[in-house]
């Protein structure tokens, strides 16, 4: 959602609080949001259709897909002429800028080649990791690579467009995380998995959730996901420590501006309880469970960390793909749902401690 709001013309930050906001800009923000997320739907139905009827390529599709590596591209450009604009001499912002532009376009030409080349689908297959189940000629697979290079892109413009750290901590502050968002986030989450899955086209309902490693807990799930959220939690305190010893308390405050944030506008435990059951129940169904069997765990915990933006460029970065490989070792050795409990102990814990910390 952020993401689209900024392609079609807001930025983060630069109105202040007490102005009214441009509503015409909210309807340009809304109508990017959900042509954008259309897109996606359809182009991962289009490839289960395709994949449903035995064939290999798909011209529509492959259009598709290749304005989607070009809209994402065309965003790269725009959000850095835009940042370029606003630069103030900093050395440190113009390697930030010149590093996101890179990544940008490779994730362009990344996705253009496996569009193009069966020979590059087939390579990446030998790149991915021994645990991955990524088909060369599924259509399917192609899609989801592409889609997930220009989302990258897309998700390191929003970074650079909020203005790094402090700008998505005031972001956060301005906007909150409510039960609305998280609702709307929770549909999109899933829409994308049960398509992507392809639910009703190759899949049945109970071929899809165990393709998906679901299923109601039993008590190992629960044991055995609480365990493991719980030794997450003990984890992350021991890195957060570590941390604070070697770095001076401004530079961990600005480090840890925007997740600070983000605890705070949780406001209280039974928020915390509520909100944290659909933000786990979201990302692990979708990660988890239908993207780790197709590229890894590795991969997909890299994407995760990607997509947790408040972390970016800080030592926590690290933390949080440790977090994930653990949750899927836990998926892979159990199921889905037994990572979707510990993910939930873990953020719960931890937001839970937060939001003590600043009552006292």
């Amino acid at each position: 959602m952020r993401s689209a709001y900024i392609l079609a013309g807001g930025r983060y930050n630069r109105v202040p609080e007490n102005e009214p906001r441009e509503w015409s800009m909210d309807i340009l923000g809304s109508a990017a949001a959900v042509g954008t997320v259309g897109v996606v739907i359809f182009a991962a139905y289009r490839a289960n259709r395709v994949l449903a009827a035995g064939r290999r390529r798909d011209r529509l599709l492959t259009r598709l897909l290749t304005f989607v590596t070009l809209a994402s591209l065309l965003y790269a450009g725009v959000v850095v002429a835009a940042a370029v604009s606003e630069l103030d001499g900093s050395v440190l912002d113009a390697v930030a800028l010149i590093a996101y532009g890179a990544a940008a376009a490779v994730c362009f030409v990344g996705g253009c080649v496996l569009l193009r080349s069966k020979a590059a689908a087939r390579r990446l297959k030998l790149i991915l990791p021994s645990d991955a189940g990524f088909l060369p000629d599924s259509p399917v697979h192609i899609t989801a690579v592409v889609l997930i290079l220009a989302y990258t892109s897309v998700i390191f413009g929003d970074f650079v467009a909020a203005g790094g750290i402090s700008g998505l901590a005031d972001s956060i502050s301005n906007t909150g995380v409510t039960l609305g968002g998280e609702l709307v986030a929770l549909t999109l989450w899933l829409v994308a998995t049960i398509v992507g899955v392809g639910l009703g086209l190759r899949r049945t309902f109970r071929m899809a959730i165990v393709r998906l490693g679901l299923r109601l807990p039993i008590l190992s799930d629960l044991a055995n996901g609480a365990g493991v959220g719980f030794l997450m939690v003990m984890f992350a305190l021991i890195f957060t420590a570590t941390w604070m010893g070697l770095v001076s308390p401004e530079q961990f405050q600005a480090q840890t501006e925007a997740s600070a944030r983000l605890a705070e506008s949780f406001g209280s435990l039974s928020a915390i309880i509520v909100l944290n059951l659909l933000i786990a129940l979201g990302e692990e169904v979708f990660f988890r469970g239908a993207l780790l069997p197709i590229f890894g765990n590795l991969p997909t915990s890299i994407f995760f960390v990607i997509l947790h933006t408040q972390y970016t460029l800080t030592p926590a970065a690290l933390q949080i793909l440790i977090v994930s490989l653990t949750f899927g070792w836990l998926r892979k050795s159990q199921n889905t749902t037994a990572a979707l409990i510990a993910h939930f102990v873990y953020n719960g814990v931890l937001l839970s401690l937060g939001l003590l910390q600043v009552r006292a």
